[in-house]
């Protein structure tokens, strides 16, 4: 009875063992999670430059801003100035 229980104890161990995944699957598994990440790294520097893009966005903003009251101050203390030089002239 001894033999017969260890038979069928290793029988069914090796019947477990046979049921696990195939090398075939075990590759494609591990290529679709080196897909993953790919995709995920590819995703994230996508994000990264279309942050950096908008934030160059911005300071062209605020230096095209900067630039505009810059010469908007720079005329107007230039105007008395022009105007005294008109009435010299005259």
């Amino acid at each position: 009875m001894k033999k017969v229980l260890t038979l069928v104890a290793i029988a069914g161990m090796f019947s477990f063992y046979a049921c696990g995944p195939s090398q075939a699957e075990k590759d494609a598994a591990t290529k679709h999670m080196n897909d993953s990440i790919a995709a995920k790294h590819q995703q994230d520097s996508i994000a990264a430059a279309t942050m950096k893009q908008h934030q160059m966005d911005s300071l062209k903003m605020v230096a095209s801003k900067d630039s505009i009251a810059k010469l908007a101050a720079d005329s107007a203390a230039n105007k008395p100035a022009d105007k005294k030089m008109e009435k010299k002239k005259k």
